[in-house]
């Protein structure tokens, strides 16, 4: 797939009240990006709601980096199509930007990709939710530490700090932006892919801040495929969400 083409494709899913589509960014904003693709994922709500709708954003894990953003629907820890409850319609305007091949998470790149789609989308600004996996739960610490007013809150899956420096920290600034922000925070305590230290040590060092906004699940027996329990077996974690609004 050629990065600059134009691809839109919609799929709507028989259980759910849901579209998918597939963007593509200005190639102002494209020219500038060296880790995003160009093309990312929408997914909305197709009834209409007199409100515009709060904002979930997903940020992936290793396995779906690349140029193909089908990955993104169809790639193994990817629960974005999943988001809607199918008994309550979960509200939410799901937007999921994509790594390219061997690449990171970058706060500045996804800053671009949001002040693109803060102008071109409609949703609550006060209603920003920020989660993401493996890769992508690192990403969303890294995010929120650089971001604080932005998110109302963020759920880290699988996720941490630094991947191969289990000795890094957030700086002072950073852990005060992360102590602000309501983050919940989940790991399987046999994953050998990333250590459930990782997330343990982030824990402990926002609670050590003083932070009164942090959630902690720990799944003793499982390892690093948690996405199932954390996203859809665990309907509670889009109430929380919803529970929260930044000032």
């Amino acid at each position: 797939m050629k990065r600059n083409s134009i691809f839109f494709v919609i799929l709507l899913f028989s259980c759910v009240s849901a579209a998918s589509e597939i963007k593509v960014l200005p190639e102002n904003i494209s020219f500038d990006l060296k880790n995003i693709n160009n093309h990312y994922l929408v997914i909305h709500n197709t009834d209409k709601q007199k409100e515009p709708p709060p904002l979930l954003i997903f940020l992936h894990g290793a396995g779906e980096r690349g140029t193909d953003i089908s990955k993104l629907e169809t790639g193994a820890g990817i629960p974005p199509t999943r988001f809607f409850d199918k008994e309550k319609n979960q509200p939410f305007l799901i937007l999921a930007p994509q790594c390219l091949p061997n690449t990171w998470w970058d706060v500045d790149e996804l800053n671009l990709w949001f002040d693109h789609i803060s102008k071109t989308e409609k949703f609550d600004k006060k209603r920003i939710y920020l989660t993401g996996v493996s890769m992508g739960g690192f990403g969303t610490f890294k995010w929120v530490a650089n971001n604080e007013p932005r998110f109302a809150a963020a759920a880290s899956i699988c996720g941490g700090w630094e991947r191969k420096n289990f000795k890094s920290k957030p700086s002072d600034y950073e852990l005060e932006n992360l102590i602000s922000v309501p983050l919940w925070v989940f790991h399987g305590d046999k994953d050998k892919v990333v250590p459930s230290r990782q997330s343990k040590n982030m824990v402990s060092l926002l609670k050590a801040g003083r932070s009164n906004k942090i959630k902690f699940t720990l799944f003793e027996s499982l390892g690093h495929a948690i996405w199932e329990e954390a996203y859809v077996s665990n309907n509670q974690l889009y109430e929380w969400f919803l529970q929260h609004k930044s000032k």
